[in-house]
């Protein structure tokens, strides 16, 4: 098996077990097992498995260039399932819903987004199907995932979308011009937008703008370049930016205020 990240600081999860310990070479092994996966056909056909979201009893989604996802258990190193997404368009962005561990969201090429439940059978998961406005269609889901037990954020190419669940059209969508990386803090009520149009934008789950970041930091701070990715750290308050100048930047906004 090729190299993979070993995990250097490990913080147990709340949900732990009290009889229970931490394997390093068994962590590290399951990683390996599932990035040394590849897909067999398609336009992905030889190259390996998106490692997404894991969930805190061992299971893993994994998707891609199909009509279906695969519920993975990492204990046994098998596929347990495959659900059905109901749509021709490949899978683009998926999330485990962390305050149920039952539900997952699954956003695709064109811009459905659709909740399922692992209760259900697989031809039956699917239990809401969220859409945008037609303005919309034809652009990709990045990234979504749950700010609450009902509320989802995704975002595509120029626009992100808040909704409730229980409604199949968003509670609110709003442009982000340029918008091609976005990220979502779980522990905190912040979400990231990096654009390719030199600047970088923090908003809290209601939408609302907090931070519009365009210069490096310092007295001649120059513009930045356009962004091709961000990601919030999951237990502070700092912001990463890969810039297409092939530089990186770090925020901080700890003493921040939503």
């Amino acid at each position: 098996m090729r190299n993979t990240k070993k995990l250097r600081r490990y913080k147990p999860t709340a949900f732990k077990a009290k009889d229970s310990h931490y394997d390093r070479d068994a962590a590290d092994f399951a990683v390996a097992f599932i990035e040394n996966l590849c897909h067999t056909k398609g336009t992905w056909a030889g190259k390996p498995f998106l490692l997404l979201d894991w969930q805190e009893d061992g299971k893993l989604l994994v998707g891609g260039d199909a009509t279906s996802v695969l519920l993975w258990d990492v204990n046994s190193e098998s596929a347990v399932t495959s659900i059905p997404t109901n749509n021709s368009f490949s899978v683009t962005a998926m999330a485990f819903n962390q305050f149920n561990p039952s539900l997952f969201t699954v956003g695709c090429g064109d811009h459905a987004l659709s909740v399922f439940d692992l209760r259900e059978p697989p031809r039956s998961a699917c239990v809401m199907a969220l859409r945008a406005s037609a303005s919309s269609t034809k652009k990709p889901i990045l990234r979504a995932g749950f700010s609450t037990a009902t509320r989802v954020i995704s975002a595509s190419l120029g626009q992100i979308c808040i909704w409730d669940t229980s409604k199949p059209t968003p509670l609110m969508a709003f442009p982000d011009d340029g918008l091609v990386a976005f990220d979502l803090q779980r522990r905190a009520p912040l979400m990231a937008s990096g654009s390719s149009k030199q600047h970088i934008r923090v908003y809290n789950k209601n939408g609302e703008m907090r931070l519009d970041m365009k210069y490096h930091t310092g007295l001649y701070g120059r513009r930045i370049a356009s962004v091709s990715t961000v990601a919030l750290h999951p237990f502070r308050l700092l912001l990463a930016a890969g810039l297409t100048d092939a530089s990186t930047c770090v925020f901080s906004f700890e003493h921040y205020k939503a």
